[in-house]
C-alpha cells in the first residue's frame, strides 16, 4: 500500500536547511519509518524555501521524500502554514497514485482545496491529523479556524455523497 503524507509547510520558521530536514529528528520521518516497518510504501511531500524545483530523496529505512518549492504564500506575512504549490502537489499526486493520503495538520489555507482534490479527483481516503492541539487554552483558540474548515469540509463531502447517491437511484 502506497501511503502519501503531506507536510505542506517550508522551514522558514525553523531555519532548517534541506539537509536538516532530511537528517534531523522530525515526527514526519518517524511516521515514514513506522510505515516502512509495517510493510507500506511511504512517500512524503513537503516544501522548502531554498529549492527551485522538485527534489526527490530516497532514505534507507524511511522511504521517499519529495521536496517542492513554494510558489506563493497566502496570506502574506505569516511565518508558518501559508505555503502553497497546488499545481505541483496535485500533478505529482496524480502520477504517484497513492492508496491513502495523510495530511499532517490541516492548515487553514491549504487544507480545504487539498482535501477536495484528494476526495473528488484522486478519490482516495484522506486522514487528517491536528498536531499541537494539546497546547494551552489560549493557543487552542488559534486552531478554531482550522476546525471550522474541517467541519465545513465534512459537511460538504457528506452532502455531496448524499446527492450522488440519490441522483444515481
Amino acid at each position: 500500500m502506497r501511503v502519501l503524507m503531506l507536510l505542506l509547510h517550508d522551514e522558514r520558521f525553523s531555519g532548517w536547511t534541506v539537509k536538516d530536514k532530511l537528517m534531523r529528528h522530525h515526527f514526519s520521518l518517524q511516521y515514514l519509518r513506522f510505515c516502512m516497518q509495517k510493510g507500506f510504501e511511504p512517500v512524503l511531500y513537503t516544501f522548502h524555501q531554498q529549492v527551485k524545483s522538485r527534489q526527490i530523496y530516497q532514505l534507507n529505512g524511511v522511504g521517499e521524500i519529495k521536496i517542492f518549492p513554494v510558489t506563493f504564500r497566502f496570506p502574506p506575512f505569516l511565518r508558518f502554514g501559508n505555503d502553497h504549490n497546488p499545481d505541483s502537489i496535485m500533478r505529482e499526486t496524480l502520477t504517484d497514485q497513492p492508496d491513502l493520503v495523510h495530511f499532517h495538520n490541516y492548515y487553514l489555507f491549504s487544507f480545504p482545496y487539498t482535501a477536495v482534490f484528494v476526495k473528488e479527483k484522486l478519490k482516495r481516503p484522506l486522514i487528517v491529523q491536528l498536531h499541537g492541539y494539546n497546547n494551552s487554552s489560549l493557543r487552542k483558540w488559534l486552531y478554531l479556524p482550522c476546525l471550522f474548515a474541517l467541519k465545513m469540509l465534512i459537511e460538504f463531502f457528506t452532502v455531496t455523497s448524499l446527492k450522488k447517491h440519490f441522483t444515481r437511484n
